[in-house]
């Protein structure tokens, strides 16, 4: 196995192993918001503990549901969550979202002085192993999905896409919220 050596955490070398056997659960893309902003004004160091902290919060929210967390890039990871309905990989989700807001890591941005601490955005969508080969278009797709909903607007948004939507072939969609 091959783990992120920064958080612990497998890497997304690893996905394909856990969805090897065809079965299509609902994953949690987790992107931290603006995470430059935190190195750009407190170092790299203070930056990689965010990273660290926010990957504890996953790792450890996704235990109750026999869920396995993934660092896929920089400041994003998945959590995949074998058997859990749609409802649970929402409330999963929301109280990531809340476990990293209660940590209140030090974070400062520039341009919007109100937004102190680190937080994280969601994605909640179906996984099959074809998001193994690719893993970048995946990460873009999370990317554009969180700057639809958020329309340039406040952070913490829970995503889901309709089956309708315009997807790459690894997401399936439950409705929107």
């Amino acid at each position: 196995m091959k783990f992120d050596s920064l958080t612990g955490l497998p890497t997304h070398e690893e996905v394909a192993a856990r969805l090897g056997d065809g079965s299509a659960p609902f994953g949690v893309f987790f992107d931290i918001d603006a995470l430059a902003w935190a190195t750009h004004t407190f170092g790299f160091a203070h930056s990689d503990q965010i990273l660290i902290r926010v990957a504890g919060v996953i790792d450890t929210t996704a235990i109750p549901l026999a869920g396995e967390s993934f660092r896929i890039g920089g400041d994003e990871f998945l959590a995949l969550l074998p058997g859990a309905s749609h409802d649970d990989a929402l409330h999963f989700a929301r109280l990531v979202i809340r476990g990293v807001a209660a940590l209140r890591l030090e974070y400062s941005r520039r341009d919007d002085s109100t937004r102190r601490h680190a937080a994280v955005n969601a994605v909640v969508c179906r996984v099959t192993a074809a998001l193994t080969g690719e893993i970048q278009a995946a990460r873009k797709w999370t990317a554009d999905m969180i700057w639809q909903a958020k329309q340039g607007d406040r952070l913490r948004v829970e995503v889901l896409a309709d089956a309708g939507d315009d997807l790459p072939p690894w997401a399936l969609g439950p409705p929107k919220l």
